[in-house]
């Protein structure tokens, strides 16, 4: 342990940790501007690549496509041509001059001025004969055979790759052409009787795209073709493993687009490419261009650097930066550890604010070792501990030696779920029951929830508030057989079984799964969020994250203006049923939203209803009606939208009823003050000329007339009501006499001892004992 007094001790403790904080943070905010310019960067390059390079294949495209036009042409010239249809139609003994003359003409006329034919296949059914012009007369190409016995799958003029075979004596050359077939069919079943093959050098084609393309093959630029009917156009070069990477990942990626050209980045070989394309939908072609992503991306690398000199620069700015504000941090906390030392003796544990922590502690702990002494000292204690755990941070030597004291069978780095547990209609509660009776209550709850969830785990409970409790579940022992289902179940049993037994409703809100009891303050803290839900979803409610996420995740920010529409005018033509059923929809609208869209939303409806009962002139800016605003102010007061909406309609209901202005008769001026003493005789200040500004009328012709008609003074009235409250809790309630006077409206006791004896002839005390 090094002394206090040492202050560069604190140098090295907190305030490194400051400054590595405020370091960090400024680090990452350039550090992700940096990544974002590199992205960008990229995006960039990308995309004037894939421009330039859907421009180069649109040549080529079209440089392809004219190619087979012109094939098209020699086609159907062949077959108008003298010399092939004497060829192909030939039914008699044929000349073998005459079918080289023939030949040597059909040559003269096409190849030599088509340098991209390599040469012209003939097919002749009758005499089932091949001819070749340009080759060989009677050259045996096995390729054309099978391609003739394909029919009727064989495409007319549909680029075709294959391989010619030439036989030099005994060495054997393939060449790889590209075929065009045009044929005719005859006979039943049909057959062909006469074809025309037209052999087009794929050197042309693949030269072509190179020129165009400018390839830089010493970078691992390529090109490629490919042919729906029969694959990869052969170029020379071996690398079948790249072709069928690329077709597979093309298929994947981009197979189904609908696009005819595009661009993507891909893996092909366990190495990156920018993958460009181009389909001839007509031809069934696609033509590739594959080249290097490092080869695309390489002034981006350039710019890399630049950026990570730019990185280093503003790293040691942070470094200077942090130091400085640091310093201005730590001086508070320094003068602070400085005068809790003063005297005290204690010597520095981990750093400054371990060791306030420590002082903080100590002293909370004498302050609360004082306050046990008036109960159960090890009752109290262990409640303490508990608290500490959900509400502040605890070391782990403190929480071993805390659960050994307590007999709590906890461990620090378990898992952990807490449990919010509201008691509903906690204000009625109070009312009827005893301060004692609700403590009992909770004790109860507390020790059903850890016997119900013992099969899950290690439970313990506390209560933090008057109308709530807090509950841990330890699920350290019981890892392979527990899931959230069973837990929510659980809960369900427990929230019945304590229903079933005590007059109370309890809503559970539920955590997610934390490590460690260092994590459960935020928690908890996070679970007590959920708990606010209860206004959405009622009473009784089993309130989990995954419920509250699908109302956040709702993208409806407020009511359906149909709906309010439909209540602001049922509310004009004071149609009670018709605002009800309004409210329902608009309410079960407001249950699946977020709580914040909710409140917002229930709002404005209650500034909506009272702008029409204003301009409806039901209402003055200061009468009886202005009491929806008294909802829109007290709606924290409200556990439940359902309650909110219950109030709103029950008081619009009670003032169509009761509407009362200056023409009213004496009767309903009357009924209009008894109802509001009735609903409002708990208030201290509620008198006559409060009661004459809500029904907005003179307060002197007030109470002549309630005088008149019921033959007591409204004072004298509210006095009888509140004694009637105050006996009827005295008879049903065990509430004490002083929280009695305070509910019915009274403040000073000795005046309502006066009063009570004056009506009942006995004091409160001695009418509860008569009672019971």
């Amino acid at each position: 342990m090094v002394a206090l007094t040492k202050r560069n001790f604190y140098r090295k403790k907190y305030y490194m940790r400051v400054m590595i904080s405020i370091s960090l943070v400024a680090v990452t905010l350039v550090g992700s501007l940096s990544m974002a310019m590199y992205l960008y960067g990229k995006q960039a390059f990308f995309k004037i690549q894939s421009q330039h390079n859907e421009q180069v294949l649109n040549q080529a495209k079209y440089n392809i496509e004219l190619m087979s036009a012109s094939v098209q042409n020699i086609a159907q010239y062949l077959f108008v041509n003298p010399d092939t249809t004497f060829i192909l139609n030939a039914t008699g003994n044929l000349d073998t001059d005459e079918i080289y003359r023939r030949i040597n003409r059909i040559a003269g006329a096409v190849l030599t001025s088509n340098t991209f034919i390599h040469s012209i296949g003939l097919y002749n059914d009758y005499h089932s004969q091949y001819y070749y012009v340009g080759k060989q007369v009677y050259y045996n190409d096995e390729g054309l055979k099978r391609l003739i016995g394909r029919y009727p799958d064989l495409p007319r003029m549909i680029p075709i790759f294959r391989t010619i075979e030439n036989t030099f004596g005994d060495k054997i050359v393939k060449e790889t052409v590209i075929t065009y077939m045009m044929y005719e069919t005859s006979g039943d079943p049909a057959s062909i009787s006469s074809a025309v093959a037209i052999n087009v050098n794929s050197d042309w084609m693949i030269d072509n795209i190179k020129q165009i393309s400018m390839l830089n093959e010493k970078a691992g630029e390529t090109a490629y073709i490919y042919s729906d009917a029969s694959g990869f156009l052969e170029t020379g070069v071996k690398d079948e493993g790249l072709r069928q990477s690329l077709l597979g990942a093309y298929r994947k990626e981009m197979g189904n687009a609908d696009a005819d050209a595009g661009s993507s980045e891909m893996v092909l070989n366990n190495k990156s490419y920018v993958v460009s394309y181009m389909k001839l939908k007509d031809l069934g072609l696609t033509i590739f261009k594959v080249q290097p992503s490092e080869f695309v991306f390489r002034y981006l690398h350039a710019f890399s650097l630049y950026l990570l000199v730019i990185f280093a620069v503003f790293l040691v700015l942070a470094l200077f930066f942090s130091m400085k504000v640091s310093g201005i941090v730590y001086n508070p906390i320094r003068r602070l550890v400085n005068q809790a030392a003063g005297g005290n003796g204690k010597t520095m544990e981990r750093d400054e604010i371990a060791f306030l922590s420590s002082v903080y502690r100590d002293s909370f702990d004498r302050l609360q070792k004082y306050d046990s002494q008036k109960s159960d000292y090890n009752h109290v204690l262990r409640d303490y501990f508990i608290k500490t755990i959900l509400t502040g941070e605890v070391n782990r030597e403190q929480f071993s030696a805390s659960c050994r004291e307590y007999g709590l069978h906890l461990q620090y780095d378990s898992d952990y779920y807490a449990f919010v547990v509201k008691f509903d209609d906690f204000d009625q509660l109070q009312a009827r029951y005893s301060s004692k009776d609700i403590g009992l209550f909770k004790y109860a709850a507390i020790n059903i929830f850890e016997e119900m969830i013992r099969d899950l785990g290690v439970a313990v409970g506390v209560s933090l508030n008057d109308n709530d409790a807090v509950m841990l579940l330890e699920t350290r022992q019981y890892e392979p057989m527990f899931n959230a289902k069973m837990i929510e179940a659980v809960i369900r049993r427990f929230q019945e079984t304590v229903s079933q037994y005590y007059p109370v409703s309890l809503t559970t809100s539920v955590s997610g799964r934390v490590n460690g009891i260092h994590h459960l303050p935020v928690e908890v803290r996070h679970t007590y969020n959920l708990s606010a839900y209860r206004f959405l979803f009622g009473k009784g409610s089993l309130i989990t994250t995954e419920r509250v996420m699908q109302n956040k995740e709702n993208p409806r920010q407020s009511h359906s203006p149909k709906w309010e529409t439909i209540l602001l005018d049922n509310l004009r033509q004071g149609s009670v049923k018709g605002m009800k059923q309004a409210f329902e929809q608009i309410q079960e609208e407001l249950a699946g939203m977020s709580y914040e869209n909710a409140l917002s939303s229930f709002m404005h409806l209650m500034t909506a209803i009272y702008n029409e009962l204003f301009a409806s002139g039901r209402i003055a800016p200061s009468g009886y009606g202005s009491g929806i605003l008294d909802i829109w102010k007290s709606l924290s007061n409200y556990e439940t939208l359902d309650d909110a909406f219950q109030s709103t309609l029950v008081f619009l209901e009670r003032m169509f009823q009761q509407t009362v202005s200056e023409s009213s008769t004496d009767k309903n001026i009357v009924e209009a003050t008894t109802e509001l003493i009735l609903l409002n005789y708990n208030d201290n200040a509620l008198c006559a000329d409060q009661i004459a500004d809500s029904l907005g009328m003179n307060a002197r012709r007030l109470a002549k007339t309630f005088k008149q008609a019921m033959g007591i003074s409204i004072a004298d009235y509210l006095n009888g009501v509140r004694m009637e409250k105050a006996a009827d809790l005295l008879r049903n309630s065990k509430l004490s006499v002083n929280e009695i006077l305070l509910r019915v409206g009274y403040e000073n006791e000795s005046y309502f001892y006066r009063m009570f004896k004056n009506r009942y002839g006995m004091t409160p005390k001695e009418f509860a004992l008569q009672m019971k």
